[in-house]
């Protein structure tokens, strides 16, 4: 069998062909038959050379020539679902020192992520930044790391009452999508369910700030502080946690006392709730003054900046004065006068509870 070359038109241009002269074609002709040389990808380029004469392209037979394909994929991971910072506000308070803190982005595949961006939805608060601006390729194994800055403003204002996070999105062309939720806390916000009232910025950057916060209610409106006697280890004005541990083991299996409506608490889903120490409360006695309030606390950062409007009476704190006769514990009032009273621990108040959030 002979076989000659023939270009034939095509609507993008010429392809060579082979055409079988004489003897049995194996197309069911019998006789002669066009085979093709070339795919579509090479009569493409063909047009594309603009050369109508163009000249035939020597094509083993049964050869499949091969079109671009997209990069292999491969899976981005991130070192933490949510990330929380604290406002920059050291006017404030010299605790709120807005560090900056970072979420790290690795490629766990076995291939080059390609241009990898990231989104924000809703923006940013006023004054916070995420650098840099994306990630670009990411080698298999590989990192980026993400620095988010925060400035002044909270992503919520103080008291909203469903507080939405910033989503922060993340994919590249050959890559899963990923979402990371960014916070950044100031006084009075409502997380973890409480309002802020103490931030400890001093973590490392690679994780989320623990902050401090009260019950949006009074775990009980009017209870008894809790047995007499004497509790030794009740006397910490500034760990209500620790306090309020050794209140529950002096009363044994008795209910219906301040520091037990607070353990037994499940508000907003959480179970580790306390009766705060006095100086988590307040700036008085052996807290300091209203402008060196010993630690950040209640008063300072809900009360006096009217945060928390609605006058509050007595509450009772998990602190009993370190001198006495075991029958009295120490009580806050807020509003409209700021006061501490020492109490007998028969006495009736409210018992608003407390917790450390977490990292």
């Amino acid at each position: 069998m002979k076989f000659r070359l023939r270009r034939e038109p095509l609507a993008l241009g010429l392809v060579t062909v082979l055409t079988a002269c004489g003897g049995g074609g194996n197309d069911g002709t019998g006789g002669t038959g066009a085979v093709p040389l070339a795919s579509a990808a090479p009569m493409a380029a063909l047009a594309a050379s603009g050369d109508s004469a163009a000249k035939p392209t020597t094509v083993p037979v049964g050869t499949t020539a091969l079109l671009p394909s997209a990069a292999p994929s491969t899976t981005l991971v991130a070192s933490v679902p949510a990330l929380t910072l604290s406002v920059n506000d050291t006017d404030l308070n010299a605790a709120l020192t807005g560090r900056p803190r970072t979420l790290t982005i690795t490629n766990t595949g076995l291939y080059e992520a390609a241009a990898v961006v990231y989104t924000v939805s809703p923006a940013l608060p006023q004054g916070s930044t995420i650098s840099p601006p994306d990630c670009g390729a990411i080698a298999a194994g590989g990192s980026c790391v993400l620095t988010v800055t925060p400035g002044s403003t909270p992503t919520a204002a103080p008291g909203n009452a469903s507080p939405a996070p910033v989503v922060l999105g993340i994919q590249g062309r050959n890559t899963n999508a990923l979402t990371a939720e960014l916070r950044v806390l100031g006084y009075g916000g409502i997380y973890q369910g409480g309002l802020v009232f103490a931030i400890d910025d001093t973590g490392a950057p690679s994780g989320s700030v623990i902050a401090k916060v009260l019950a949006t209610s009074s775990a009980a409106p009017s209870v008894p502080w809790g047995v007499n006697g004497p509790v030794p280890g009740a006397k910490a004005t500034q760990d209500g946690r620790s306090n309020t541990q050794a209140i529950q083991q002096a009363s044994g299996t008795a209910s219906g006392y301040a520091a037990r409506s607070c353990s037994e608490s499940t508000e907003a889903g959480y179970r580790d709730w306390y009766l705060p120490a006095l100086c988590e409360m307040t700036s008085f006695y052996a807290c300091g003054t209203p402008d060196r309030p010993l630690m950040q606390n209640i008063k300072s950062s809900l009360s006096d900046p009217l945060i928390l409007e609605a006058p509050w009476d007595a509450f009772w704190s998990s602190t009993v004065p370190s001198e006495g006769d075991g029958s009295t514990a120490l009580a806050v009032g807020f509003q409209p006068f700021s006061q501490i009273r020492n109490e007998p621990r028969t006495s009736l108040a409210q018992a608003r509870c407390v917790r450390a959030t977490a990292p």
